[in-house]
């Protein structure tokens, strides 16, 4: 019994070459070199600044750090230049460079001195008032265990105490006064950020 051969359908010599004509390497090619990848590379091997590299905010990406250990990733990336000691001068700078620096970070976030906040507060209210502190003995009592400059005037002052207890947030009530529980309730925070300069990195 003969058996019967398959047939098999040879493609035409034109329809190979049309199958072949789909794939266009030289249209491929410049398709990629103009895409955002080939026009990186070509800028990178061109010594040219990447157009496509992501950009970044300096300063919003300091305000992200969390730990020290992020901090000393933070200068590797964007200030590789500064040494330690060139970073700790320069912290040093910045907090000395005001009278606003010094009281938010050498006052106001300083463990040290939270007593010597809480008491201020207390003094300005048994006095009546910021304006009358100002030329009482009780701000320069302050100055001298905080290293706090006194401003040149009892304006400059008030606005100093407005900006510290908003800091704290205390409020005044409908009265203008500040109630004791409103500066039990500052102490309370200064004591919980205390604990967190003990036990880590300070959050706000």
């Amino acid at each position: 019994m003969k058996t019967k051969k398959k047939k098999t359908k040879k493609l035409k010599s034109s329809s190979s070459k049309k199958s072949k004509s789909k794939i266009d390497l030289r249209a491929a090619g410049e398709k990629f070199w103009n895409s955002p990848a080939g026009i990186s590379i070509k800028a990178s091997a061109a010594g040219l600044p990447d157009p496509y590299a992501m950009k970044h905010n300096v300063f919003w990406e300091a305000r992200k750090i969390k730990n020290y250990k992020q901090l000393e990733r933070f200068f590797e990336l964007y200030a590789p230049g500064m040494s330690a000691a060139d970073v700790a001068y320069a912290a040093s700078k910045y907090i000395s460079s005001s009278n606003k620096t010094w009281s938010l970070f050498k006052v106001l976030k300083d463990p040290n001195y939270y007593g010597e906040v809480i008491t201020l507060f207390e003094n300005i209210e048994k006095l009546g008032g910021s304006a009358a502190a100002y030329d009482h003995k009780v701000i320069d009592t302050f100055c001298k265990n905080t290293g706090y400059t006194k401003p040149k005037s009892s304006k400059q002052f008030e606005n100093e105490i407005w900006r510290f207890k908003k800091e704290l947030g205390v409020a005044r009530t409908k009265t203008g006064k500040y109630t004791k529980a409103q500066l039990e309730k500052a102490a309370a925070k200064l004591a919980k950020r205390e604990s967190s300069y003990k036990t880590g990195f300070h959050k706000k």
